[in-house]
């Protein structure tokens, strides 16, 4: 595919919560076809969780969920490989409804064979099951790849999870993702709601590459549960939602942070299943230790909080929710305020407050460059009623995104600063006191970004000495594109290949170079492709035109390819493709193959995205003799308004018998014109069928074992004729997991 232009439908989900409209051409890997090329895209992105214990000797699951977020159905061809982290053992098993799963030592390979899953949907999850044997640090990942249909956003393909295996008798964690909608009480305007993203993903959203795990929205909701009355407790219902597309580790990712009015007194107390709370007035926080799963869409159990009420006339409350050890690519929803008026009733309670109402604001003051100091100006306003001076105690904190290093620092008349990790907490004490409708002095705050993509930044503002009257604008957000410089160099690699290769076939991978800096490439900016192929494969065949490509090593072979084409390459543009070709010698198992790009004479602003894995089988050798043929039938003359209906008759010749494990494909392309609209195809039950693009009509076999000399099922195509003409139709039948020991009968 050559991917020249951005698919819009594709990116408005993907980057609805962070920046809409942002200009982010230089991912070659997010575009869209080439003008007069179909608008069919193929898109899948698969996701990975731990929802099992993590302990030695105890059976860890994992979860696996693939979606397909192009714009035409996915089914067959559909194959997921997942090579087992060898800190597990067997008994290694898999399963999932509509897929087939063989496991090979260390490698699981599931094939879907179910119906047809339309854009926008998810496949049934894949559930592995492993010992876990070694205690300490883990990783694991997944990919997914169709063996029929090119993947315009092959980025999101692959899933990683990581974590530590806690020694025997001890519990484990793990990680995960969360949102939510009603804000009961009186929610306060401000930084409550925003959008939350939608269900595909943005293995690059907020700088991280997972398609599921990258995209994790917590949101949070409240209510008051009854009136306030003086002297007496108020409870608050407090609920977390999972508003993600990924489900979430709720034991070891969710936090509550409810910062209580000061008109709230002690003692206090809380109740929810599953939660664990501590109090450190006027701030209780709170840990979700229960179902250690939530699903997409679910709620987890609601906390509720208890104090009584003060003399004060009125109350704002405010919680937010954390995701510990993960990055929430949409922060705005991580908030919720409530405020209400309280009524006279016997008992004491607190006394009267300092009213403060601060705000603030935020703003990048130049362009977010990557790898180059950047700076965001911070604005608190003081709304009154009181002064605002050094007594105030007025703070405010800024924990910079995923990806921003030091030096960082903050400047501004009257402010001191200090930095712990990525979080700046800078206290204003300057001498002039600020009134009511005035500003403080600007306080700027400079950071370095990483080699991301998009930032989502956010900063609080609050005082130790009075009551803010309006918390719900104490939180600013800004959100954007990390730039590179005009000079700057990116390049990226992406690879695609066979999902499964018998032994002495031959597999064919295909590498596809990218210039995505603004920076222009060329043979003198000295880039490097080198693939390093898994063993088991024999030495291998490069077609590379504007490449020199060289061949070292014995098995496994390394293939250096470096350019040398007279062209320059400008700013988001496709550099040639490499393909490569290798026989498989076996032995049989999976394998895990990667790509690497470098620049050899200039600096690469994202190295992160420079390497790209695909996963593979090497498959043992048919055994038996297999022979597939084909006979077609047409209308006799069409017109022009009504349809033509075609039958496709497959049959075996044998002498092995074929079934669902054989791969026996149909495939039939009807010429446009006559024919236009969307073909209907008919296999019955034992037939799995698509019309990709309306008129490229597929059928994977997933039926018996069919014998010597006997048909499969008949097959019937019906079109629509749209314009007079001659044409020339043929069909086709393949074995994809079998030799055809004679092709000639296969059209």
């Amino acid at each position: 595919m050559k991917l020249t232009d951005f698919a819009a439908a594709a990116l408005g989900g993907l980057l609805s919560l962070v920046v809409a409209g942002a200009a982010l051409a230089q991912d070659p890997v997010r575009r869209g076809p080439a003008a007069g090329a179909t608008a069919a895209v193929g898109d899948l992105a698969i996701g990975k969780l731990s929802t099992g214990p993590l302990q030695v000797g105890k059976v860890a699951v994992f979860r696996l969920v693939v979606r397909n977020g192009g714009t035409i159905p996915m089914g067959q061809g559909v194959k997921v490989t997942d090579v087992v982290s060898s800190d597990f053992t067997a008994p290694i098993t898999a399963s999932g409804s509509g897929w087939t799963c063989a496991v090979a030592g260390q490698t699981v390979s599931c094939q879907y064979i179910g119906p047809p899953i339309a854009p926008g949907s998810s496949f049934p999850p894949i559930t592995i099951n492993a010992k876990a044997a070694v205690a300490g640090p883990y990783n694991n990942c997944a990919v997914v790849q169709s063996t029929l249909v090119p993947d315009g956003m092959p980025g999101n393909n692959q899933a990683c999870i990581s974590g530590n295996l806690q020694p025997a008798l001890v519990l484990g964690g793990g990680n995960g993702n969360p949102r939510s909608t009603d804000p009961g009480g009186s929610p306060v305007a401000g930084p409550v709601g925003g959008r939350g993203p939608v269900e595909k993903g943005d293995p690059e959203a907020a700088g991280d590459r997972g398609p599921f795990s990258r995209r994790t929205d917590l949101s949070v909701s409240k209510r008051a549960l009854g009136t306030a009355v003086v002297g007496q407790p108020l409870s608050f219902a407090i609920t977390v939602t999972n508003n993600g597309n990924n489900p979430v580790n709720g034991a070891s990712a969710v936090q509550i942070t409810d910062t209580l009015d000061i008109n709230f007194t002690g003692p206090v107390t809380f109740g929810g299943t599953g939660w664990t709370c501590v109090t450190s007035l006027p701030v209780v926080t709170c840990y979700y230790s229960g179902s250690p799963v939530v699903f997409p869409g679910q709620a987890l159990p609601v906390l509720t909080i208890t104090a009584p009420v003060g003399k004060a006339p009125a109350y704002t409350n405010c919680a937010d929710v954390i995701l510990r050890g993960g990055i929430d690519p949409n922060p705005r929803n991580n908030r919720i305020c409530i405020q209400g008026q309280t009524t006279p009733g016997g008992g004491g309670g607190g006394g009267e407050a300092r009213l403060i109402d601060l705000s603030l604001s935020k703003r990048p003051a130049g362009p977010i460059v990557a790898g180059q100091p950047s700076s965001f100006q911070l604005v608190v306003t003081n709304n009154g009623p009181s002064l605002v001076n050094a007594s105030t105690g007025v703070k405010v904190v800024d924990t910079l995104p995923a990806g921003f290093t030091g030096p960082i620092t903050g400047t501004g008349a009257g402010w001191s600063c200090g930095v712990i990790g990525t979080t700046i907490t800078c206290t204003y004490s300057g001498a002039p006191p600020v009134p009511s409708g005035q500003t403080l002095p600007v306080l700027t705050i400079t950071a370095v970004p990483g080699p991301t993509k998009i930032y989502v930044n956010c900063a609080v503002v609050s005082n130790r000495q009075g009551r803010d009257t309006n918390p719900g604008n104490d939180r600013a957000c800004v959100e954007g594109p990390v730039e590179v410089g005009k000079r700057d160099h990116d390049v990226l690699v992406r690879k695609a290949g066979p999902a499964a290769t018998p032994i002495g076939q031959t597999a064919s991978f295909t590498l596809s170079p990218y210039n995505t800096g603004p920076a222009p490439v060329s043979a003198g900016t000295g880039v490097t492709v080198i693939d390093q192929l898994p063993p088991g494969f024999g030495p291998p065949t490069v077609s590379a035109l504007g490449w020199t490509c060289n061949l070292s090593g014995s098995g496994p072979y390394l293939v250096t390819c470096n350019l040398t084409a007279t062209t320059t390459f400008g700013a988001n543009s496709p550099l040639p493709t490499i393909t490569i070709n290798a026989v498989a010698n076996g032995p049989p198992g999976g394998y895990t193959n990667c790509a690497e790009i470098s620049l050899r004479n200039a600096r690469d602003v994202r190295p992160g995205d420079n390497k790209f894995c695909i996963g593979g089988e090497i498959r043992p050798r048919p055994t038996g003799i297999y022979d597939v043929g084909i006979e077609k039938k047409g209308p006799g003359p069409l017109t022009v308004g009504q349809t033509a209906t075609f039958a496709l008759s497959p049959y075996n010749v044998g002498p092995s018998p074929v079934n669902a494990g054989t791969g026996v494909v149909v495939t039939d392309t009807l010429p446009s014109p006559p024919f236009g609209g969307t073909a209907t195809v008919s296999g019955g039950p034992n037939w799995n069928c698509s019309a990709s693009s309306g008129l490229n009509v597929s059928c994977l076999y997933i039926g018996p074992s069919v014998g010597q000399g006997q048909p499969l099922p008949a097959i019937t195509v019906t079109v629509a004729v749209v314009k007079p003409g001659g044409y020339k139709n043929c069909a086709d039948v393949v074995l994809k997991r079998a030799a055809d020991t004679n092709p000639k009968n296969d059209r």
